[in-house]
């Protein structure tokens, strides 16, 4: 009966534990996401400003 317990117990905590990891696999996909649209952000402001730039001294 002891070791039935256990090995459900053991079983049950990996069942935990699969849980957590893949909570914890989501949240690292959200964030490299979350990384990526705000470099994108940065870098898209960053090429627009630079050919405003480009594009005021071309008309000059």
């Amino acid at each position: 009966m002891q070791r039935q317990y256990t090995s459900n117990l053991i079983a049950s905590e990996a069942l935990e534990a699969r849980w957590y990891c893949s909570i914890l696999n989501f949240q690292l996909y959200l964030a490299v996401i979350l990384l990526f649209h705000l470099f994108w952000e940065f870098f898209e402001g960053k090429m627009v400003q630079l050919y405003c730039q480009f594009s005021s001294f071309t008309l000059l």
